[in-house]
């Protein structure tokens, strides 16, 4: 079956299931539907909610969100690696996007995929075992973190 589809901003030819032809297309439309944007930080659209609102973040509209921190995985590769018959990679959680939820200098408390973590700030360590073991917080967000915690 050879379906056309068309953007439902611009309405150019998509590619057939997809809604829109490009992601600035999404944006438009959902600010032209009356979705509002919630940039604390001024960076990009990366979340749009159902009801049309976007974020910079999955969580940017948690009451206590800051900003993402980059969280990477530090242990074996293969572990938080899928990949097909052929080797190839299909996903990959080696970095995960994580929303600063607070710190007190020492310690820190992001959420990412509805899931808490806390961290020690000095060498990024996360405080806990199970699944998010091997992952600790990069270095460039422990500065990130360190330099807003002073202001």
């Amino acid at each position: 079956m050879n379906k056309t589809n068309f953007c439902k901003y611009c309405k150019k030819e998509t590619l057939f299931g997809h809604n829109y032809c490009e992601g600035d297309c999404i944006i438009k439309h959902a600010k032209q539907c009356g979705g509002k944007v919630y940039s604390p930080n001024g960076l990009p659209i990366r979340c749009i909610n159902a009801n049309g609102d976007m974020y910079e973040h999955e969580h940017g509209d948690h009451p206590s969100y800051m900003f993402p921190v980059e969280v990477e995985y530090t242990g074996n590769i293969d572990d938080v690696v899928e990949k097909d018959e052929e080797g190839n990679v299909i996903f990959s959680a080696e970095k995960e996007n994580h929303a600063l939820l607070w710190t007190d200098g020492n310690v820190v408390l992001t959420i990412y995929e509805c899931c808490y973590s806390i961290w020690l700030l000095r060498d990024g360590k996360w405080l806990g075992g199970g699944y998010s073991k091997g992952y600790c917080l990069t270095k460039e967000s422990i500065e990130k973190i360190k330099k807003a915690f002073k202001k």
